[in-house]
């Protein structure tokens, strides 16, 4: 259950401002050069919170026509325009997929181990201290 949550917390779905940056960072182009290339203001798309308004939405797609629009607004589909689904340098295979899932499985196993390993000490602890404060109040 623990090992579901955190995968869920590192994998979730990306926003606009993140499918930007991913943009940003495959033409090699600052974030700055990006916001005037586009006509956007200084610090647009650091301070882009979930969605975007359909004027900049525009201005983006018409210097950019190479981004897929559906992708930048659903993360739908791929992040250029006539990309196809799986190219050659991307394929990940099931067994590829299955190896990354064991080793994050292991990890996770073996943190919730070492928590329950240090649970255990301090309930030891307590338990001595517990009966520390007993006895020293039985004295009084």
């Amino acid at each position: 259950m623990l090992f579901r949550l955190i995968l869920n917390k590192d994998f979730m779905e990306s926003t606009v401002k993140q499918r930007l940056m991913d943009f940003i960072k495959k033409e090699g182009i600052s974030v700055r050069e990006f916001e005037r290339t586009c006509g956007l203001s200084n610090g647009y798309v650091s301070t882009l919170l979930s969605s975007i308004s359909s004027d900049k939405y525009n201005k983006i797609l018409s210097t950019f026509p190479k981004i897929n629009p559906q992708w930048l607004l659903r993360g739908e589909g791929n992040m250029y325009v006539g990309e196809s689904k799986v190219s050659n340098n991307s394929h990940i295979s099931n067994s590829m997929i299955g190896n990354i899932h064991n080793t994050y499985e292991e990890r996770y196993l073996s943190i919730i181990e070492k928590c329950q390993e240090q649970l255990s000490v301090c309930q030891t602890q307590l338990s001595d201290a517990m009966q520390t404060i007993k006895t020293l109040s039985d004295k009084i």
